[in-house]
Formats: structure tokens, C-alpha cells, sequence
């Protein structure tokens, strides 16, 4: 009866740990609030009820054990839709205009890193690798540009980023 039991109860346990992303419940506040306390980045999910990417990852990327793994590991993660209560003034905050965005943002609420558009889980994780990388990820290029860097080589950098994760970049600067 004890080892029924316990290979049960073991069972139980293991499926617990082979799921896929576990996202809060509660507001963006409450995400920086435990990103502070575990000292992690926030992945946020910006997604419309709407989108087909943004359904497709959440069916069959978000799900997957080797994903939530990872995630669950390095982030605190929390899905918003962009249409929808505190999603809409996030939105407008994070210059989020087309879904799915993949934001990483500390947790002070500064952006580290962002893709638009689905993707699998190997690239996935690697987009996640990519926004702990803080002297490689978006963030550190908009960080130089606050800052001040106007380099040539930069600018081209910076505007090819901008236009690949679709935020507002005045290519005029790079063309002066």
C-alpha cells in the first residue's frame, strides 16, 4: 500500500515540474513586486484575444515541459492582453503595437529585451537566453542610445534592432 501510495504521490509530483509556463495571476504591480523579491527579469506574454500567433504559442509553445522548465526557472511570467484593462495603458507604455510581443522587462519595470512574432520552443529559449544576456539584449543597446551613443556603427545597430522588434526609431538620426 506504501509504495502505491508513494509512486503516486511521486507521479504527481514529477507532472507538476514537466509542465509548461506558469503564469501569475494578478497585475504587472504584483510581477515586479515578486521580481524583485527572487531577483528575476518579467517575461510578459503581450498578446489580443484575437491573434493566431499569439494563440498558437500559447497552445504550443508556453505548454512545453523543456520551455516551462526554463522559464519558470529565470523568470516570473505574466500574460496581458493588450486590449483589455491594465494591458491597454501597458500597451501605450511599452510602445507594444503589434502581437505577439515577447517583453522582458527588471524589476523596476526597464525594458531588457523584446521579439514580436511566434516562434518555436528552441528559438524561444534562446530569446530567453538572449534577454539575460544584459550586455547583448535590446536593452542594452536602447540603454547606450539614452545615454548618448551616436556612433555610425551604432545607429545602423540600433535602427535595424528597433525595426525588427517593431519600436518607434527615427531613422533620420542615422541618415544625419
Amino acid at each position: 500500500m506504501n509504495f502505491f501510495f508513494f509512486t503516486i504521490l511521486y507521479l504527481l509530483s514529477n507532472s507538476a515540474y514537466s509542465q509548461g509556463i506558469k503564469f501569475i495571476e494578478g497585475s504587472f504591480e504584483t510581477a515586479k513586486a515578486e521580481a524583485h523579491k527572487q531577483n528575476k527579469f518579467i517575461f510578459v506574454d503581450c498578446y489580443t484575444t484575437w491573434c493566431g500567433p499569439c494563440k498558437w504559442l500559447a497552445k504550443n509553445v508556453f505548454t512545453n515541459p523543456n520551455v516551462g522548465k526554463y522559464y519558470n526557472k529565470n523568470f516570473i511570467n505574466i500574460a496581458l492582453d493588450m486590449e483589455k484593462g491594465e494591458g491597454k495603458e501597458f500597451a501605450k507604455k511599452y510602445n507594444i503595437s503589434a502581437y505577439p510581443t515577447l517583453l522582458f522587462v527588471d524589476a523596476k519595470g526597464n525594458i531588457q529585451h523584446r521579439y514580436v512574432g511566434a516562434c518555436d520552443t528552441t528559438t524561444f529559449i534562446a530569446i530567453g537566453k538572449q534577454a539575460l544576456d544584459t550586455t547583448n539584449n535590446f536593452g542594452s543597446l536602447l540603454k547606450k542610445y539614452q545615454k548618448g551613443e551616436r556612433s555610425p556603427e551604432f545607429l545602423a545597430q540600433y535602427a535595424l534592432t528597433c525595426a525588427s522588434v517593431y519600436y518607434p526609431y527615427d531613422i533620420n538620426e542615422y541618415l544625419k
